[in-house]
């Protein structure tokens, strides 16, 4: 019986490649020591291992190509997002302070805190409630009432932020100053107006809304995202005297929104400092919308292009109505200034939109 004798390395002339002899179901290559072909392997794909150096090349020029085309296209739209979900926020806690005025039925509002190395700028907001109204001793003075419903005060000087009541009964009243005379507001839901009084008028109660008479919730702050603020310089109550109110230079201090027991608005304010004296507290009844300019953190005062952030279709506005304390978010609108967006905004809002 003759036996089989190992061959010599014999080149296969299709294939230009070394092959050996293998004993049955060991079939190697020459070429990678310990590789195993799967049956049905081509030539090509028992020879070739990954990609060339050139081949890796070309495919990071062309990631790096595209990745310099996508970026510039996607980041408009991010940043819009971005805005519009701060702007979000925003309206969602000022809705939840209004909500928890309405359930407590006592006024609560919405801190806005400057920072500290940029004033114009809030990133920081909390909730707020009046808990302190200040009494003052005014037992020697008296308050008469006229057929029409203004109040004269004998013996008294009255000051913004007073509330009253009337012969010591009935709901406490704001007095809100008209011109040179003063208008009686009931707080909380009541509606009726103090009656007329005798001649001579009758004793009441005076509390203040002062620095002392707020305290902040123990819910948590809003932070907005990083790079967003509100941007005070161009935030402020309707299109008049008090279009700037938030503004630094008019509201140096943390600023104030406050809703009334029945959804309205309540009042807004700021604290004020005077060197080393304690701060005080600035309020106003309003009758016109309050704006927000939910910004970019970067055009405070202005960016480096020049564009103050109410020259920024990107930002957002977030009005909130005085008579019925509904906070909308409008998209900025091209005006030759900051009042006429404003307006453009104000149409919107209450438009429902």
């Amino acid at each position: 019986m003759s036996r089989i004798q190992n061959s010599p390395p014999v080149a296969t002339p299709t294939e230009g490649r070394v092959l050996r002899v293998c004993p049955p179901g060991a079939d190697q290559e020459v070429g990678g020591p310990g590789f195993a072909s799967r049956p049905g392997m081509s030539a090509f794909e028992r020879t070739r291992r990954g990609l060339t150096l050139v081949e890796l090349l070309v495919v990071v020029t062309i990631l790096v190509i595209l990745t310099g085309v996508v970026i510039p296209v996607l980041t408009p739209s991010l940043e819009s997002r971005r805005m519009r979900e701060a702007a979000r926020q925003v309206n969602l806690y000022l809705n939840r302070a209004r909500s928890m005025a309405m359930e407590k039925r006592r006024p609560v509002g919405v801190w806005l805190q400057r920072r500290q190395d940029l004033n114009q700028a809030v990133t920081q907001l909390f909730l707020v409630e009046e808990v302190y109204p200040i009494p003052v001793d005014v037992s020697n003075a008296r308050i008469q009432i006229s057929t029409g419903g203004s109040p004269t005060f004998i013996g008294y000087t009255p000051q913004e932020g007073d509330c009253v009541q009337v012969n010591l009964q009935g709901p406490f009243c704001d007095l809100i100053r008209s011109g040179s005379s003063w208008v009686l507001q009931p707080r909380g839901v009541a509606r009726n107006l103090p009656l007329p009084t005798p001649q001579g008028g009758v004793p009441f109660q005076l509390r203040r809304i002062g620095a002392e008479s707020f305290q902040r919730s123990l819910a948590s702050p809003l932070e907005l995202p990083a790079g967003v603020a509100i941007d005070t310089e161009w935030s402020g109550v309707g299109t008049g005297s008090l279009a700037k109110a938030f503004a630094p230079s008019n509201a140096p201090g943390d600023i104030l929104i406050m809703f009334s027991p029945t959804g309205e608005i309540d009042s807004v304010g700021w604290f004020t400092q005077s060197g080393s004296q304690q701060p005080t507290y600035q309020r106003k009844k309003i009758n016109e919308p309050i704006f927000l300019l939910v910004g970019k953190l970067n055009r405070i005062p202005q960016g480096e292009d020049g564009l103050s952030n109410w020259k920024d279709l990107g930002n957002r506005w977030v009005a909130i109505m005085p008579q019925t304390g509904l906070v909308k978010t409008v998209e900025l609108a091209s005006g030759t200034d900051y009042i006429q967006t404003r307006r453009f905004a104000a149409g919107q809002s209450m438009g429902g939109k």
